[in-house]
């Protein structure tokens, strides 16, 4: 957020840095990344086989 201020609100970089701190304050808020679904990543680790 401080980079969005210094680069000014405004311009595009700004912007774009104003969209990427939302995005991590709500995914640290909820514990869920969207952001992963989009790119098909999984944290979950695979069920191991039981013996």
């Amino acid at each position: 957020m401080v980079g969005a201020f210094a680069l000014g609100l405004g311009s595009i970089l700004g912007i774009l840095l104003i969209v990427l701190a939302v995005v991590m304050a709500a995914t640290a808020a909820v514990g869920f990344c969207p952001l992963y679904r989009l790119f098909g990543i999984s944290t979950v680790r695979a069920a191991e086989p039981r013996r």
